[in-house]
């Protein structure tokens, strides 16, 4: 019943349509809840293909991805639902919680200006929680400490009158 002729007809093709993703997510659950993530989101892809008004679509769907530990997807499904519904501290607090763990991922890969952002971010979407402030911390930390190690080589390098030029320059970058 793809056109609707009668508006009896549309509102039962609504309502069934209305049914087949309640039933979806429902049973995107029941898979979540034995850890079949796999199967959850291709049950809940079917059902935001239809409804893609749902914020409760996105939350399971990203928080499959987040057991999954596709902390990207589950990022991103987690602020189109916020998107939905800006009030909902919930999704706030989930998006808060996938920045972090990116952060520290970042940190622990010495990518360290990334670490800053995410750990930023986490700490802008729910500003309650201290650890985010301590992992932040951390890499700032460390930053300085590269700034100083960076300082330190080029101090070195104007002492021995090598690359003078190139070394006053990114000095002063710093200084």
């Amino acid at each position: 019943m793809d056109i609707c002729e009668h508006k009896l007809e549309c509102s039962v093709y609504n309502m069934a349509s209305r049914q087949l993703i309640l039933t979806y997510n429902d049973f995107a659950i029941e898979c979540f809840s034995k850890q079949h993530y796999d199967e959850a989101v291709t049950l809940l892809n079917k059902a935001i293909k239809s409804e893609k008004m749902e914020k409760g679509l996105y939350i399971n769907r990203g928080d499959c991805f987040y057991h999954m530990r596709n902390l990207p997807f589950a990022l991103a499904d987690y602020k189109q639902a916020l998107e939905l519904d800006q009030c909902d501290w919930s999704i706030a607090s989930r998006i808060a919680v996938v920045c972090c763990e990116i952060g520290v991922h970042y940190f622990h890969e010495q990518n360290l200006i990334k670490a800053k952002e995410y750990l930023s971010d986490a700490i802008d979407y729910n500003p309650n929680v201290s650890s985010f402030y301590v992992y932040r911390a951390t890499v700032f930390q460390a930053l300085k400490v590269m700034v100083l190690l960076c300082t330190f080589t080029l101090s070195h390098a104007l002492h021995y009158r090598i690359f003078q030029m190139q070394s006053m320059t990114l000095l002063m970058h710093f200084i």
